[in-house]
């Protein structure tokens, strides 16, 4: 626990030497320091005139040995699987070799999946990564889970913004060649369905089928009937991970009726309305926006519109909804939302946000959300045009 809240506490491999020696007893902490283990660290600057000196500082003498360690924590810890937690072991989605051991070290197969879940509610590319990384140290026993987290994966090959497009590719990379291969030669989504179809039966009848896996298929399936029913849209705020974002991919594969929209803007409306650090309500919130992605109409844009500009936790994913449904916007506008982050097999995250992300910003508010307000003041009412462009000055 002690690696732990050193990376809780400090969002860093540096921690301060006397509280980590207390957690751990001061003979073990002796022990590791005598043995080259937790290597104190010079004291960069002097204090202030008049201030008391710096509290000395230790880290380990290779990060992957706290990594480790802190695995063995989250592997034994159910409860700390929250995108919180996962933010701290992962210095904010910048390393995934902590959640990579922690999959390895998990022993029981059903709580295997539910962790992969856990990651993939908090972030898709670090889920395959740990699927990944576990395959190649012969630890790849998640066949089912696999097989539909790879199917979404591939769906986003053929999203409209072209660094979502960009990311499925490079994690697909991280792959054997012949699970990968597959997907990589998919031209359409057609093909995909089709390709996963196949799959599924094939699966089904050599291994048999866990419990979510059925109502997974059923779901994915899901791409010739655009008709929803109230337990349809029901789907996006379901626990397991899985079948709420695999919700998501259906519902943005076709434009919702108002009916479809008016229920998901009811589950946003009472997620919004609970505590804003409820990370289960975070994620409704995150998913109904993605659900609209297809879905161009006024009170869509006006819902998009209104939570880019309120609701912080998922602000990236308002404005990726909106990128993305516009098919004119340039490249540059689509992909600004996201950071250029390039994903070695070790799961690094190369540069945390590519330096011209906040220019791309802004041009996709002058290039997009003017474009996106003439088109709801190009409407009957003329009063409904002042407020279209507010609106968009606002964002």
């Amino acid at each position: 626990m002690a690696a732990f809240d050193a990376y809780k506490e400090n969002r860093s491999s540096k921690f301060a030497m006397e509280p980590f020696a207390r957690a751990v007893g001061q003979d073990t902490f002796a022990k590791l320091e005598y043995e080259g283990v937790i290597v104190e660290l010079p004291i960069e600057t002097e204090p202030a005139p008049g201030q008391p000196p710096s509290a000395p500082q230790a880290q380990f003498d290779h990060p992957l040995k706290h990594d480790y360690l802190v695995a063995r924590y989250l592997s034994q810890h159910t409860t700390e699987w929250t995108p919180e937690s996962l933010d701290v072991v992962s210095f904010e989605s910048n390393s995934f070799d902590a959640l990579a051991m922690t999959l390895e070290l998990i022993k029981n197969e059903p709580q295997c999946d539910t962790f992969i879940q856990r990651v993939h509610n908090w972030n898709w590319a670090a889920a395959l990564v740990c699927i990944a990384k576990a395959m190649r140290t012969g630890g790849g026993r998640h066949s089912q889970i696999q097989f539909a987290v790879l199917a979404l994966v591939a769906e986003k090959m053929f999203d409209p913004v072209q660094q979502t497009r960009k990311r499925a590719n490079e994690v697909l990379a991280l792959f054997p060649q012949a699970i990968a291969a597959p997907y990589k030669a998919i031209h359409s989504l057609p093909e995909l369905y089709a390709q996963v179809q196949q799959q599924v039966l094939s699966e089904a009848k050599q291994k048999g089928s866990e419990l979510w896996f059925p109502k997974w298929r059923d779901l994915f399936a899901r791409f010739d009937s655009p008709t929803f029913g109230e337990q349809d849209l029901k789907q996006i705020v379901s626990s397991q991970a899985l079948i709420g974002w695999t919700a998501v991919n259906v519902f943005r594969r076709f434009k919702l009726s108002k009916v479809d929209v008016r229920q998901l803007r009811a589950y946003y409306d009472a997620c919004a309305a609970c505590d804003f650090n409820d990370w289960r309500a975070s994620t409704i919130r995150s998913r109904v926006v993605h659900a609209l992605g297809a879905t161009d109409t006024k009170v869509v844009v006006e819902l998009l519109f209104e939570a880019l500009s309120q609701d912080l936790h998922v602000g990236a994913d308002r404005r990726r909804a909106l990128a993305g449904r516009d098919r004119r916007a340039d490249s540059r506008c689509r992909a600004a939302p996201h950071g250029d982050r390039h994903l070695d097999w070790h799961g690094h995250q190369h540069r945390k946000q590519d330096p011209g992300a906040q220019d791309a910003a802004r041009d996709w508010r002058i290039g997009v959300l003017p474009r996106r307000a003439r088109r709801l003041g190009a409407g009957r009412h003329s009063a409904d045009r002042p407020r279209a462009r507010s609106t968009a000055e606002r964002a």
